[in-house]
C-alpha cells in the first residue's frame, strides 16, 4: 500500500510524462497491472517510474498543493527532468480531486488508502469507512 495517489510515470519526451492512476488504488503493482506497464528489463521498462503525491504535516488532503509533497517512489530516471515532475504533480492532482465530491472522498469498497501521516483532518472533512458486503 502507498499513500494518497499514486501512479505510474511515463516518459513521453523532454518535458512530459503520462502519469496512469486508478480511482480508489495507491498500488503501482496494480497499476502497472491494469495498464500493462513492464516492471522489468525489457525494453522499455526504464522509461516508467512509480509516483506519490501525498499531504505533509498540516496540509489540505482536499486541495494539492501547499504541504503536499511530490515523490519517486524508486530511483530517479536518469532522464527524469523538473519539467516532468511539474508534469506528473499536475496529473496527480487532477486524479486526486476528481475523487472527491465537496467534503466527501469517494473510495470504491476494497480499495486502499494509508492516511498515516496526517496530523489534522481539516475542518468540515469527515472521515469514516464504509463497507459493503456482497452477497
Amino acid at each position: 500500500m502507498c499513500k494518497a495517489k499514486s501512479g505510474v510515470a511515463i516518459y513521453l519526451n523532454d518535458a512530459e510524462v503520462e502519469v496512469k492512476t486508478l480511482r480508489g488504488e495507491d498500488s503501482h503493482t496494480k497499476i502497472r497491472e491494469k495498464f500493462k506497464i513492464r516492471d522489468d528489463n525489457g525494453p522499455g521498462a526504464g522509461r516508467q517510474v512509480p509516483v506519490e503525491y501525498t499531504p505533509g504535516d498540516g496540509a489540505d488532503i482536499r486541495k494539492p498543493g501547499p504541504g503536499w509533497e511530490f515523490k519517486i517512489d524508486c530511483d530517479k530516471p536518469e532522464w527524469w527532468t523538473d519539467a516532468h515532475t511539474e508534469s506528473a504533480i499536475s496529473q496527480l492532482s487532477a486524479a486526486w480531486l476528481a475523487e472527491w465530491d465537496k467534503n466527501k472522498l469517494i473510495y470504491p469498497a476494497g480499495g486502499n488508502l494509508d492516511l498515516r501521516s496526517l496530523t489534522a483532518i481539516p475542518e468540515g472533512v469527515d472521515v469514516k469507512a464504509e463497507t459493503t458486503i456482497l452477497k
